[in-house]
């Protein structure tokens, strides 16, 4: 009778894990580096499961992630790391599962290059989204949203300027996403530019690693030139050398 119970045990504990149940919403408004951090645990459990569980396991997650994002598309970027960091996982660890990328999202948040040129980045958000400026200057759960929704918006963005293949083209396009040039979005204390930096950390391109100074030209999205005291442009040419092997 015992040895019975505990076969049931081990049973219902596998089912436990497949069918987990993750709270989407809190680790959103935690911020991309908890939502990072609860990722990189979820597969390291994966990890120790045999190869279906691990399917069933990852499934579980993916279908919450997705579910919770298609009633929230401002976190659309959080499924993109997601799928970008499970797919680096799987080439080096072989898990069973990872997911495809959503087309209707890539067609909703993808902009031409042409478009990104001559508008920005930024202009281009308020305007698809219909975003009332003042509202977001005013109301700190607006710029929220505002904020996740230029971070959907960037990691499909940056596709479209990796295509180009032009280091120096990239490094302006991530200097230009700041108020400093759209001066009606108020942002002292510089979240937009901590965001974006902090959204290319959990996509895998960390900028701390690339100290050096350089200078980022107008040409496209600045207005003047900006000096930096990191490598942008060599941490461009990675970028593109490692999303092009995709």
């Amino acid at each position: 009778m015992r040895g019975k119970w505990e076969g049931q045990f081990r049973i219902n504990k596998d089912f436990t894990e497949k069918i987990k149940e993750y709270n989407m919403l809190e680790l959103a408004k935690k911020g991309v580096f908890s939502f990072s951090q609860n990722l990189n645990e979820v597969l390291e459990k994966a990890a120790q499961f045999d190869e279906a569980t691990q399917f069933d396991f990852m499934s579980n997650y993916f279908t919450q992630l997705e579910n919770f994002v298609s009633n929230n598309l401002e976190y659309v970027y959080f499924e993109r790391i997601a799928i970008k960091v499970t797919q680096n996982f799987y080439n080096k660890n072989k898990i069973s599962y990872f997911p495809e990328d959503n087309e209707a999202h890539k067609e909703k948040y993808c902009f031409e290059i042409n478009s990104l040129r001559n508008t920005g980045l930024i202009s281009l958000v308020i305007n698809k989204e219909q975003l009332d400026i003042s509202k977001i200057n005013s109301n700190e759960n607006q710029f929220n949203n505002f904020i996740n929704y230029i971070s959907s918006y960037f990691i499909y963005s940056i596709e479209s300027i990796v295509a180009e293949d032009e280091a120096e083209e990239l490094a302006e396009f991530i200097f230009s996403i700041s108020s400093n040039t759209f001066s009606e979005i108020l942002d002292d204390e510089n979240c937009i530019v901590d965001q974006i930096i902090d959204v290319l950390r959990a996509y895998g391109f960390n900028i701390n690693d690339y100290e050096g100074n350089c200078e980022i030209y107008p040409n496209y999205y600045l207005k003047n030139s900006v000096n930096s005291g990191y490598d942008y442009v060599k941490f461009c040419k990675d970028i593109i050398s490692e999303l092009f092997c995709e």
